[in-house]
């Protein structure tokens, strides 16, 4: 490839414009007549006319002798160049001038072209690409066209400039292939200094970085590009620094190894690794039970994330057990899902399931990184590395995440994704106070009204009618609570022999009368039995001195006194139950229990039932 000039006649303007014939020095003249032969070096043998070279020269500060400027300085330039003979001619055409040279008597030519054609030498030994590398680079000078004015040699520089950035990249990745990685990483750093928002310099200077050991600062130089990209331009990382983060955090040394070459240097056959298509998918389950009664909360919410779409919205949901939160959940996450057109992604987090242990905050990461198209061929065992190569492969994307059956915030906090653009759903019985929430809500017993229209979709309108004052008692005795209303409705739609009335009293006057509600493996039995399991002694003993007191209000001082337990340990008692839902605070010091978890509690735990 060649980098030197094989013509007696030589131009330089990678640094100071200068000529040459045969050893000697040619005067060009002073900076404007300098920039009129830049500008035609750049275009040699074509014609330009006396406007364009006037333009490309004073750009808008034409001077007013404009039909002298152009002749007098060509006039010049032919005295300078007289020298060369016929190897540098400036000749008259049709309208304008044109510069007769060879093409290879410019050095800027042939930095282009050695550039340009670098992939021609992938097929050399290291060694050799490096020294062909550096004798390129070897042409530059300093400043191209250095202190000439004009618009055209401002963007041959930037041009210029860019081409010598691609051989820095270049160099640096083979510097970092052959192990000298501290030479990389200071060449790197300098090339960031100057371009602080490119992302191929990035994406080497984290690999030799990490190949030196060095993988904290590696992730620090992520971090720092993905801020100032979303801060000054207000989008996230592309995939080559996506993928680049994501084998950092990996250790995938295969990756890193196509990464370190930059496109153009990777071995034939072979690319950089990207990070997998993307094909939007939506895991939301189907709606388990009819909804009623929510319309102004979902709405609320609903507005609430569309009004602040561009920034991470994270929306936590709780409520007592039975109350209807995962259906409505569901019902908001498809509400909203096409604001979130790259996926909308459900996790069970299995908090209180009695069939199966809690899901992990590493397994339930593998579910959305496999979710996201990571395969699982490369296990993390650290629950870090794993939230960093989430957040890292949805950086970009607009997802929705619903988080399902939550124990606590620590359970999902690594799940949460860095990015602006998508939203979570976290549902819980407990209510989740360190969660960094945007938007929180309680979901409380239905109204009357609503829980009238909930049981009459389960039992139909001639049965809701058929008997007013049992229906009336049913309502009254569930009182709003969900889960109760649709196993009461089950049990008459398949019991039509027994009456509402019937089964109200049943409720009210048996000790276990909501304990046998059950829809084949659906009971309130079922559904609280987690939430109590995991209560110390005496939030044991507190709720079943609650549960005593039904619908009349408990105070600290009577629990204390009742428990012969300290008011200091019978507020964290109460504490705990509040924020698991078990319990409603109704007042300053007033507490007291939903009427389907007492009758519950009384016929569960003994400490309801002791004098």
């Amino acid at each position: 490839m060649l980098v030197r000039s094989t013509t007696a006649l030589s131009f330089d303007v990678l640094g100071p414009v200068r000529g040459h014939y045969r050893g000697r020095a040619i005067e060009l003249g002073p900076a404007r007549q300098s920039a009129l032969l830049g500008v035609m070096l750049t275009r040699p043998n074509m014609a330009l006319s006396s406007d364009e070279l006037l333009h490309w020269v004073w750009g808008d500060q034409v001077p007013k002798s404009t039909h002298k400027v152009i002749p007098t300085y060509i006039y010049r330039l032919r005295q300078a160049l007289q020298m060369a003979g016929d190897e540098a001619v400036i000749e008259r055409v049709r309208n304008g001038y044109a510069l007769r040279i060879e093409a290879d008597a410019v050095d800027a030519a042939r930095f282009a072209r050695a550039t340009e054609s670098m992939n021609a030498t992938r097929m050399m030994s290291s060694d050799d690409q490096y020294g062909h590398v550096a004798s390129v680079l070897e042409m530059w000078r300093g400043e191209p066209f250095e202190g000439l004015p004009g618009p055209a040699l401002a963007s041959e520089r930037a041009k210029l400039h860019e081409m010598r950035l691609t051989l820095l990249m270049r160099r640096a990745g083979l510097d970092i292939v052959s192990g000298n990685h501290a030479a990389a990483v200071l060449d790197l750093l300098d090339l960031q200094e100057r371009n602080p928002m490119h992302e191929q310099v990035a994406c080497l200077l984290m690999t030799a970085l990490y190949q030196s050991g060095r993988q904290a600062e590696s992730l620090a130089v992520y971090s720092k590009i993905r801020l100032r990209l979303l801060h000054e331009l207000g989008s996230e990382p592309g995939r080559a620094l996506v993928t680049t983060h994501r084998a950092v955090l990996t250790g995938d040394q295969d990756a890193l190894d196509r990464i370190c070459g930059c496109p153009m240097t990777a071995a034939p056959g072979k690319t950089v690794t990207e990070v997998p298509v993307h094909t939007p998918r939506c895991d939301l389950p189907g709606e388990a039970g009819l909804l009623l009664g929510r319309d102004f909360e979902l709405a609320a919410l609903a507005g609430a994330i569309r009004a602040g779409r561009g920034s991470r919205q994270v929306i936590a949901v709780d409520g007592m057990p039975g109350i209807g939160k995962t259906a409505f959940a569901l019902r908001l996450a498809r509400m909203v899902a096409t604001d979130y057109p790259d996926g909308q992604l459900y996790v069970d987090l299995r908090g209180h399931s009695t069939q199966q242990p809690p899901l992990s905050t590493s397994d339930a990461l593998w579910s959305l990184l496999a979710s996201v198209g990571v395969p699982p061929a490369r296990p993390i065992g650290d629950v870090e590395q794993a939230a960093a190569l989430l957040r890292a492969t949805i950086a970009d994307r607009r997802l929705l995440i619903l988080l399902d059956d939550v124990i606590g915030t620590d359970q999902i906090l690594p799940l949460l994704p860095g990015g602006a653009a998508s939203a979570v759903l976290a549902v819980s019985r407990n209510k989740l106070l360190a969660l960094p929430a945007t938007r929180t809500l309680s979901l409380y017993p239905l109204e009357q009204q609503d829980s009238r229209a909930l049981l009459g979709s389960h039992i139909g309108p001639e049965r809701l009618a058929a008997d007013e004052e049992g229906v009336t008692q049913l309502v009254q005795a569930c009182a709003g609570h969900p889960l109760a209303l649709a196993l009461v409705g089950a049990r008459l739609r398949h019991r039509p022999m027994i009456s509402a009335s019937t089964l109200a009293r049943h409720l009210v006057s048996a000790p276990d009368g909501f304990l046998g509600l059950r829809a084949e493996s659906a009971s309130l039995l079922a559904n609280l039995e987690p939430s109590l399991s995991r209560l110390d002694a005496e939030a044991h003993k507190v709720l079943g001195a609650c549960a005593v007191a039904d619908r009349l209000s408990a105070t600290r001082n009577v629990l204390a006194s009742r428990l012969d337990m300290g008011v200091g340990a019978v507020e964290a008692s109460l504490d705990q139950l509040v924020d698991r839902n078990l319990l409603m605070q109704v007042g300053t010091d007033q507490f007291r229990l939903h009427p389907v978890v007492a009758g519950c509690v009384r016929a569960l735990l003994p400490s309801a039932n002791s004098p």
